[in-house]
């Protein structure tokens, strides 16, 4: 596409291509880290996994319009942690705040003072969430993936199930919320 409209238009229509194939449900990748971890770890297959890069709520939004029924968010933790920011767009000319949205629900999570510190010093989701890791608090990575999730319901009108997976940039599972069972 030579267009954002053109983009987004070629990312609609597969949807429509999914929808046309008879499946109601979608797996929402913003990149290359969520599409390994929907094939590898979920089992899923290449024609419902859509490459969706920063258009989160319009993908959302279109899966809405279009009769999708349940979407699987999967990808790395500086995409979603931005949408549990309540950013639909993950462009960084739409802004930022994922450390300052991780040291949030960290202290949300009652996480010490001297842990939220050295959260809030760092440059990237990525080293936020080692910390998180290191010090046994995972449980902030799955409220960030139940407020993304939150989140994007509110933009649909709550008419989407959504499973979401927050992952590390080696696609490892930090965090999740699950909505639906998948095979269900």
């Amino acid at each position: 596409p030579k267009s954002l409209a053109a983009y987004k238009a070629s990312l609609s229509l597969q949807l429509d291509v999914i929808k046309a194939s008879g499946q109601v449900s979608v797996a929402l990748v913003p990149g290359y880290v969520g599409e390994k971890f929907c094939k590898e770890v979920l089992g899923i297959k290449d024609d419902i996994i859509v490459k969706i890069g920063d258009h989160i709520g319009f993908m959302f939004e279109e899966c809405a319009k279009k009769g999708i029924h349940e979407v699987i968010f999967a990808g790395h933790i500086g995409k979603l942690v931005k949408v549990a920011n309540g950013q639909f767009n993950t462009h960084c000319q739409h802004g930022d705040g994922r450390v300052d949205t991780i040291a949030r629900y960290a202290r949300l999570a009652k996480v010490s003072e001297e842990i939220i510190q050295e959260l809030s010093s760092q440059e990237t989701a990525e080293t936020a969430g080692e910390i998180l890791r290191k010090n046994n608090l995972t449980a902030v990575f799955d409220m960030l993936a139940k407020v993304a999730v939150e989140n994007l319901n509110e933009l649909v009108n709550s008419v989407l199930k959504i499973n979401c997976y927050i992952l590390s940039l080696q696609g490892e599972l930090l965090g999740n919320y699950l909505n639906f069972r998948e095979n269900e």
